[in-house]
């Protein structure tokens, strides 16, 4: 698995995926928060950190 172009590391993945998963726990709707939380960076990955939302005015998904 990559990581910004880098081979992720056990550390790596740790790191980012408590990460991840601790912002989603403070998040007012944590059931929602990955799949985005304001309608501008909605997504139907399930995944906000892949950075690619799709939006009404088509930007973000090329």
């Amino acid at each position: 698995m990559l990581i910004n172009g880098h081979v992720a590391t056990k550390k790596d993945l740790t790191y980012y995926g408590v990460g991840c998963y601790r912002n989603r726990q403070k998040a007012y709707n944590p059931e929602q928060y990955c799949f985005g939380e304001r309608e501008f960076e909605a997504n139907i990955w399930g995944c906000k950190r892949l950075n690619m939302p799709v939006n009404e005015w088509g930007g973000g998904l090329n």
